[in-house]
This record gives structure tokens, C-alpha cells and sequence, in this order.
């Protein structure tokens, strides 16, 4: 896992970026994801999965827990949009997703990539919120960013993250996972990576040049993705 610290919004400008293109923080997130994904790979298809929520009132905010669903968004890039106008496409397409959160998410993705339970076609990323204060009063966080095999001990209770499946077969098929949390005015952005994908060293680099994509969108939210993924 690669990780990186945003200790202010005047190092890196998120939130008010987003703002002013008038999108969501995680539309932001996700339109500097594709265009990271495009630079690399090429590919103009692309999946992206985010996890929902899931808490629809009042009470649900308050119970202790990750009750959230997964579901997926399929993006066709094109090279020559800005990324301002990438964005509006970005926040309609989640708009029109999230109210089928509820699907059985493997069900989503084979049909979404016409996979039938093989390898996908198309590169899979994952955007993930995380919310910080949910997720350290159920351990999930020193859960879930671990390796498999690692053991957890709250209390009396131990836990061993296990393998669930196959990497990259069926729905267990993210290339990688951005995972980023707000924390009081900071950013903290993890990279999670299939192993077989690439070194941690590459992770690395494949990280900062996230942030730097990131950054200059928000310079200029009027440069074209292709010049976005442009190695510098």
C-alpha cells in the first residue's frame, strides 16, 4: 500500500477546487482516477467502483459500523474533453448510478464488462470516502488496510483478515482502490494494489502522479485529459 498526508486544503485545494467546478469531492476524485488509469493503460473504458453509504436516515447515522453497498460506474474517456467538462459527466453518471447500490455488485460488474465471471476486459479501479469516525469505533480501518493473514486483537475478540477469493476473477477484480479520508482540514490518500499488478515502488510513483493530476486539474480544469496523462 502506498500512502500519502495532505496536512492542509492550502496544500492541495480539494475541497474548494471542487466547489468551484461545481462537483462533489468524490466526482473530483474519481474524473483525476480515469485520467491516471488513461495515462497508463491507454484505455478509454473503464470501470470504477465506490462504496455507498448506505445510511438514508437520521438513525442509520448514528449506528457504529460500515453499512455500505458497492456499485460501479463504466466511463467512456474522451482524450480531448476538459476535465471540467469530464467532471459534470463524472457527477450525472454517480447520480444515476447510486440509486441501484442495492444490486448484487458481482451481478453489476460481469454485466457492466460483459465478463461472465472471467478477468475483466477493462481496467478496474476502485474510489473510495472513507468516514474516519464510523470506521475507528468499529476497528474497520486496521482491519481492512491490512494483508491477509494479519491478527487483530479488541478485547477478548480476535480477528484474521482471510482471502475472500481469487484476485481478479469474478468481483474480486479491483486492479487498485484509492481509498481517501478527510480528517479536520487534512487528506490522507491510500493506494491499494493487486500485487501481481505492479512493485511497490511503482505504487509509489503511480501515487504522486495521482496527486499531480490532481493538482493541475485544479490549476487549469480547462486542459484536455490527454494532456492530464501526459507523462511530464
Amino acid at each position: 500500500m502506498a500512502r500519502r498526508f495532505i496536512a492542509s486544503e492550502q496544500e492541495l485545494p480539494v475541497r474548494a477546487g471542487a466547489r468551484r467546478l461545481g462537483v462533489s469531492l468524490h466526482a473530483l476524485m474519481t474524473g483525476a482516477a480515469h485520467a491516471l488509469v488513461y495515462g497508463a493503460t491507454g484505455d478509454t473504458e473503464q470501470l470504477v467502483s465506490t462504496s455507498y453509504a448506505n445510511r438514508e436516515n437520521a438513525f442509520q447515522e448514528r449506528l457504529v459500523g460500515w453499512l455500505n453497498n458497492v456499485t460501479l460506474l463504466r466511463a467512456n474517456i474522451d482524450p480531448e474533453m476538459t476535465m471540467r467538462a469530464h467532471l459534470g459527466r463524472v457527477s450525472s453518471g454517480w447520480a444515476e448510478v447510486l440509486p441501484h447500490s442495492a444490486y448484487p455488485y458481482h451481478l453489476i460488474q460481469e454485466t457492466a464488462a460483459e465478463s461472465n465471471g472471467a478477468p475483466l476486459p477493462v481496467p478496474h479501479l476502485g474510489v473510495n470516502m472513507n468516514w474516519p469516525d464510523n470506521m475507528e469505533r468499529a476497528g474497520f480501518e486496521r482491519i481492512f488496510l491490512t494483508p491477509p493473514g494479519t491478527n487483530h486483537r479488541f478485547g477478548d475478540i480476535e480477528v484474521t483478515l482471510l482471502p475472500v477469493g481469487p484476485s481478479r476473477v469474478g468481483h474480486f477484480v479491483n486492479d487498485a482502490t484509492i481509498f481517501y479520508q478527510e480528517m479536520e482540514g487534512s487528506l490522507l490518500i491510500n493506494l491499494v494494489y493487486a500485487a501481481d499488478l505492479m512493485q511497490p515502488e511503482e505504487a509509489e510513483a503511480m501515487l504522486d502522479r495521482y496527486l499531480d493530476i490532481l493538482r493541475r486539474a485544479l490549476e487549469r480544469p480547462d486542459t484536455t485529459l490527454a494532456e492530464l496523462a501526459a507523462p511530464k
